[in-house]
């Protein structure tokens, strides 16, 4: 039996798309084995499948020393096949290929040129002399890279002109399975729910000044978010306008769910919401969360993004706002509230077009496909 390594100092072991969609794939015809941030150095999930605990870091400079326990490893691994998700590890290619004699994937979950630009703890003067590194970096090591992987076509666009790389497109997207016996018909709970970590760039705060403006016409109005917050400073400053518009006990932020409960939180509510603000790396991408909403037969009222809208006004499953407007937010909220019928269609219409294009099922045989022309490689 081939294995199959994956590697990343940033993940935590639990990723929905590292450990719940790839690896238990691939876990199915392949021997796993993750090296990947988690509470506890070793424990087997199946026969086929390992995670091998790296450090959890706390902070951005702690990272170092989860990096340098995965180099103490190299020594020790032998993989056919290498699976990168970071990009701090593309140092690490050239080694895997020549020293290790293994195929190397570079898995790309974000535009990280864009993400670096954005980044508000780089300081501001020097943000386009890192992502310029970045791309030097990046450019040398994709010479040593046999597959590149991506999520949606505005990520897979920037790698199309890399010579001698295959690129494949897999798409972050639920398990059918996850959502199998949901009872989404009969009463909801008068209910949002916001999927995902709590940061600046989602429009958290949008979304909670949002519900102020409704909380008058609504007084069971609840809002959710199913997550927790990536930092002390932001969760002060949300914490503060909850307070400061009188909704203590009308938000509730849950902190991290597993990755198997957290369809019970959407089978409660009524509408999902997905209110990323307008940076470069939110408009050219297409958040999982999206799909779990109409996987669980939610409507849904995201933001007006081209790569929402596809998906959105395609398969009329719910309502495009300016994610900056919390009027617009609130008058979209309140018009899925007060039209059951059309509330209920919408999530219908998400629910079957997942079933039938946007489900991980589908997604696994391209995954295993991509993995079989690896090693078939001579």
């Amino acid at each position: 039996m081939n294995t199959i390594i994956i590697l990343s100092t940033v993940h935590p072991y639990d990723d929905p798309r590292v450990f719940h969609r790839q690896a238990r794939s691939l876990a199915k015809k392949h021997r796993v084995e993750m090296h990947i941030c988690a509470p506890f150095e070793y424990r087997r999930f199946s026969p086929s499948l390992t995670v091998l605990g790296l450090p959890e870091w706390q902070s951005k400079s702690s990272r170092i020393n989860t990096y340098l326990a995965l180099l103490k490893r190299l020594p020790a691994l032998q993989g056919q096949v290498y699976i990168l998700h970071d990009p701090e590890l593309l140092p690490l290619v050239p080694l895997l290929k020549t020293w290790k004699r293994g195929r190397v994937v570079y898995d790309i979950h974000e535009n990280y040129v864009e993400m670096i630009q954005e980044k508000l703890w780089i300081p501001a003067p020097v943000r386009n002399v890192v992502a310029r590194i970045y791309q030097l970096v990046e450019a040398v090591a994709l010479r040593w890279v046999d597959m590149i992987w991506y999520p949606v076509d505005d990520i897979g666009r920037r790698y199309r002109t890399v010579p001698g790389v295959k690129k494949c497109r897999i798409r972050n997207v639920p398990h059918l399975a996850q959502f199998a016996g949901l009872k989404t018909e009969g009463k909801k709970e008068n209910l949002l729910v916001c999927l995902g970590y709590l940061i600046d760039d989602r429009g958290i705060a949008q979304l909670i000044e949002a519900l102020g403006m409704l909380a008058p016409r609504y007084p069971d109005l609840r809002m959710v978010f199913v997550g927790a917050f990536q930092s002390r400073e932001f969760e002060a400053r949300i914490t503060q306008l909850i307070s400061r518009l009188g909704l203590d006990k009308r938000v509730t932020v849950t902190g991290k769910v597993p990755y198997e409960q957290v369809a019970d939180w959407l089978v409660r509510a009524k509408v999902g919401l997905l209110n990323y603000l307008p940076i470069p790396n939110n408009v050219h991408g297409l958040p999982n969360k999206l799909f779990e909403y109409m996987a669980a037969g939610l409507p849904v009222v995201a933001s007006h993004f081209k790569n929402y809208a596809e998906v959105v006004e395609g398969t009329g499953c719910g309502v495009l706002v300016d994610p900056t407007r919390p009027e617009e937010i609130s008058r979209a909220i309140a018009f899925l509230l007060e039209n059951e019928e059309i509330r209920h269609s919408m999530g219908q219409r998400g629910r079957k077009a997942v079933r039938e294009r946007f489900c991980w099922e589908h997604e696994e045989n391209i995954l295993l496909s991509a993995v079989d022309e690896l090693l078939n490689r001579t």
